[in-house]
This record gives C-alpha cells, sequence and structure tokens, in this order.
C-alpha cells in the first residue's frame, strides 16, 4: 500500500507539472507512451480525480492494516505507535522521495505513469465523472468563484520567467531582450513607427531600380 501510495504521489506531480506543450514535444520525439502523456495532461481532471482517491485508500488502508498489527502485538497503546511509525513512513516514502524525484525527473516520471495512469483513468472513468460532479456540487455552494477557465499564464508571468531564465543562466541577455520585444512590439501603436509626411522620401514611379535602389539606401528606409 505504500509502494501504491508512492507511485500515487509521483503520478500526482508529474501530470501537474507537465504541460501541455511540453507532452506534444515528447510526442513529436515519438517517447514511449508520449501519446497516453499527451491524452491525461489535455483533459487532466478524471485522472487526477483517479490519482487522489487512489492515494486516499492506500493511505486509510495502510494505517488500518498498521493499527490491526500493532494491537495484536503490542496491545493497548499500539495505535499510537501505528500511527507515528505510518506518519513516518508515508512522509518520507509516499509523499516527500516520490514527489521530489517527480519534481526532478518530471519528464520521466510522467512517460513512466502515464500508461497505468491512462487505464486506471479509464477504467474507473464512471468514479471519475461522479467526482467530478461532487467536486462541482461542493464548489457551487461554497461562497466565491468558481476555478478560473483562464488564461493561466499571463504577460507578466511570462516576462518574470523569461527574468528568472536570463538569471540562472539558462537564456542569453540578447534572448530575453528579444522576448521582451515582442510584447513591446504587441503593445506599439501602428503611427509610432509611421514616418511623417514631411520626413518621407519619394521617387517618380517611373523612375529606374538603380535610382530606387540607391534612394533608399541613402534614405535608409
Amino acid at each position: 500500500l505504500l509502494i501504491v501510495a508512492a507511485f500515487a504521489a509521483m503520478a500526482e506531480t508529474a501530470v501537474t507539472r507537465t504541460s501541455r506543450v511540453k507532452a506534444h514535444h515528447l510526442s513529436q520525439e515519438k517517447k514511449r507512451n508520449a501519446e497516453l502523456l499527451v491524452r491525461i495532461v489535455e483533459d487532466p481532471a478524471p485522472f487526477l480525480n483517479v490519482i487522489l482517491l487512489t492515494t486516499l485508500l492506500a493511505h486509510l488502508f495502510g494505517t488500518a492494516v498498521a493499527t490491526a498489527v500493532a494491537l495484536e502485538y503490542f496491545g493497548a497503546g499500539g495505535e499510537a505507535l501505528a500511527a507515528g511509525i505510518m506518519t513516518f513512513l508515508v512522509f518520507v516514502f509516499a509523499e516527500v522521495a516520490p514527489k521530489t524525484y517527480a519534481v526532478q525527473h518530471t519528464e520521466r516520471a510522467g512517460l513512466l505513469v502515464a500508461r497505468p495512469v491512462f487505464y486506471l483513468g479509464k477504467l474507473l472513468a464512471p468514479i471519475g465523472r461522479l467526482l467530478i460532479v461532487i467536486a462541482n456540487a461542493v464548489m457551487f455552494v461554497l461562497p466565491g468563484r468558481g476555478l478560473p477557465k483562464g488564461p493561466f499564464v499571463t504577460e507578466d508571468e511570462i516576462r518574470h520567467m523569461v527574468d528568472v531564465a536570463e538569471e540562472e543562466e539558462q537564456i542569453e541577455g540578447e534572448e530575453r531582450e528579444l522576448i521582451h520585444s515582442v510584447f513591446e512590439f504587441g503593445d506599439t501603436v501602428v503611427r509610432e513607427v509611421m514616418v511623417p509626411r514631411t520626413d518621407m522620401v519619394a521617387i517618380s514611379a517611373e523612375a529606374p531600380l538603380e535610382q530606387a535602389l540607391e534612394t533608399i539606401v541613402r534614405a535608409g528606409y
């Protein structure tokens, strides 16, 4: 049960950290299980619900078994001993270790869990849909607005990621400036880059090509 819980924890982290762009990139590289990973991240809710349910059941049943064994061998006070041991085991081996691995090796973990998660999600699809309905019903009665539909990444966040990437030497300073200029260009009004009529340089429509080239070079337009 601890192994099942660890696998589910790794799957949860890998799925939530894998973007659609990354999944499609892995698919284009013909990585094994990449196609299944694409299908998961394009509609992650049913699969994540099944993963979370699996995690919960593994924790509950694992703790119940440990408590029963502790009571049989140690009698009174065994439940406290089981709770302490299971807390340590679950935290280290079923939470921290698998999730850390998934964070450090997201692509590898995503491809590793894609096949079992996909087929488990399809097998338990009715349960997954039921969980979504229940979750939506709970969110409906709670105050406030529902989950956002997007955008999930804003312009400011992209700019910040680019700045961080330069600080960590993942991209060059010129590349950072180029990316920033893309956003600035989108905010540029046409008249800001137009040449005023008084500064325009013109030649006759009947002028030969050589004269046109000379005029272009001289004017810089």
